[in-house]
């Protein structure tokens, strides 16, 4: 079922493999900051092999967190200001806000359905 695969990207782990590691720069290899930040990640419906019923659109940048978390950033959670002073773990660079992705695919019996897939889209990170 049509529905079953696209529900499939949303919660998991399969669209990770559809990412070109290329797309995701290394710290220090380009003179990039290693401070947290959204890094363009590209995620192709083609390589999934999901082309022949997905219409549109072909894929999509889904976005990636990376990089460290600085000590005492101005706009950490006081979980994480807490996680600092007691040295519990060092906080990560992770999504903090998404977008919906819609999609337009042939379902099962060949109707077209236009549907948002929420959380699809990193559109902010932060340390946690």
């Amino acid at each position: 079922m049509v529905l079953t695969y696209v529900a499939k990207l949303q919660i998991g782990r399969t669209a990770g493999t559809a990412a070109n590691k290329t797309d995701i720069p290394e710290f220090g290899s380009r003179g990039l900051s290693a401070n947290c930040q959204r890094k363009e990640w590209n995620v192709s419906f083609k390589y999934l092999h999901w082309d022949p019923f997905i219409i549109t659109p072909d894929g999509f940048t889904a976005y990636d967190c990376i990089g460290k978390c600085l000590k005492s950033q101005p706009d950490d959670a006081n979980h994480v200001k807490l996680l600092h002073i007691f040295n519990k773990r060092t906080p990560c660079c992770v999504p903090r806000k998404y977008a919906p992705l819609p999609i337009m695919f042939y379902d099962r019996y060949g109707n077209v359905v236009i549907k948002n897939y929420r959380n699809m889209i990193i559109t902010e990170c932060g340390c946690r």
